[in-house]
């Protein structure tokens, strides 16, 4: 807001009156201080993390600083204190974007095997792009198919898969998979991301065998990067490869 201006034909008036006033009564000066006073104590941060799933702390900058070098605090990392009306990541917070000016911020176009160095940092964005992954998909009542999906990551959230569930029993019939919803990524350490995928998938036959199925999806995998363009599913060691 604004202060409020003086009109300029009041000035020479508020002037002369400001003098006038000075020289009938000057103020006097309280005498000097016989001691040196001790300024009030600086205010401590008192910060809130999100830490594997659950809300951590008060923490003070200094702690938390120690998390960023020890890599279990990141720029994507929820924060939150006093005086702020939501979570935010941590990046994005004023008081704390300067705890991640000096790291190392790895981008989509980094070259391969920079990524996995040590005491790298993964962008938040990093994931953005079409992935591709091919393997064993277990099938309940079926047994084991072979996939081949294109999954996109957009950067609003938001995920497209597409691709076949090949299956082979009596003979091979392929069933064409199609998927939507929303997706996050948190970044777990230095090369690790936690991908959450919340939507619907719809698996269709060859025309003429059945009708296609719908199915909610709410799937969290744990995936550790190779490389630039490589992430390997920690569980099962499937990998997915950047197509664009």
């Amino acid at each position: 807001m604004r202060a409020s201006r003086i009109p300029a034909l009041l000035v020479p008036v508020l002037l002369v009156a400001s003098m006038s006033a000075t020289a009938q009564d000057a103020p006097t000066p309280p005498p000097l201080p016989t001691e040196a006073t001790t300024p009030p104590p600086l205010p401590v941060a008192s910060v809130y993390i999100a830490e594997d799933g659950a809300q951590a702390g008060p923490f003070t900058l200094t702690e938390l600083r120690d998390k960023v070098d020890a890599g279990t605090l990141t720029a994507s990392t929820l924060a939150w204190q006093d005086g702020m009306a939501d979570w935010q990541a941590a990046g994005s917070v004023d008081d704390l974007a300067i705890l991640f000016e000096d790291d190392a911020a790895v981008t989509p176009d980094a070259p391969a095997g920079d990524i996995a160095a040590s005491g790298d940092t993964l962008a938040p964005d990093f994931l953005v792009g079409t992935w591709r992954q091919q393997a064993s998909v277990p099938m309940e009542g079926i047994g084991t198919g072979s996939a081949d999906l294109t999954v996109d990551l957009g950067a609003d959230g938001r995920f497209a898969m597409t691709g076949e569930i090949v299956l082979t029993f009596q003979q091979e019939m392929r069933l064409a998979v199609d998927g939507s919803g929303t997706y996050t990524a948190t970044l777990r350490g230095s090369d690790q991301i936690e991908v959450v995928l919340t939507g619907e998938v719809t698996m269709t036959p060859p025309a003429g065998l059945a009708t296609p199925e719908t199915e909610p999806m709410n799937e969290t995998t744990l995936y550790t990067v190779v490389d630039a363009d490589t992430i390997r599913d920690a569980a099962t060691g499937d990998t997915l490869t950047r197509v664009n």
